[in-house]
């Protein structure tokens, strides 16, 4: 295995933008099938963000920047900040029945949005269908989507 590959990756954000031209005209000009161009790719993506979300990297990396001085790092063409991320508060413990109550309610009102959802689903320009309460003729769902070709790493 070559580590050292992580190195001839572009280090600013002009080589990035360079990197990036120059890939896609390869892909678009056909010199690099595409297919193999998206499996690299997804390898790449899945390494990064092995790596990135590694707790034993994450610490090695902290204790790493508490070596240098307080604020901002500025190494590597890159800013770097020790900082507290991903803040979440749990509620559940703060005794609150207003909290619990108001939970409650959101999670039969998210239900009833989802039958709701699902049965606008099943409505289609073949069918008229009436609201029984308005009255109001419902139009069915705008379906969207997006033509991508899906590559599943093995």
């Amino acid at each position: 295995m070559k580590l050292q590959q992580i190195n001839t990756l572009p280090s600013s954000k002009a080589e990035e933008r360079e990197y990036i031209k120059e890939a896609k005209e390869q892909i678009l000009s056909g010199h690099i099938d595409p297919l193999l161009a998206l499996s690299l790719l997804k390898r790449y993506e899945s390494i990064i963000n092995a790596l990135t979300s590694d707790p034993d990297i994450d610490d090695y990396m902290i204790e790493q920047a508490y070596k240098h001085p307080k604020g901002v790092i500025e190494l590597h063409n890159a800013e770097f900040q020790i900082r507290e991320t991903g803040v979440r508060y749990i509620y559940g413990n703060c005794e609150d029945i207003k909290w619990i109550q108001m939970q409650a309610e959101l999670a039969i009102l998210k239900e009833k949005i989802k039958e709701r959802e699902t049965f606008l689903k099943g409505i289609t320009s073949d069918t008229e269908v009436a609201d029984t309460e308005t009255g109001n003729i419902l139009k069915p769902a705008l379906k969207t989507s997006t033509t991508k070709v899906v590559c599943k790493l093995k």
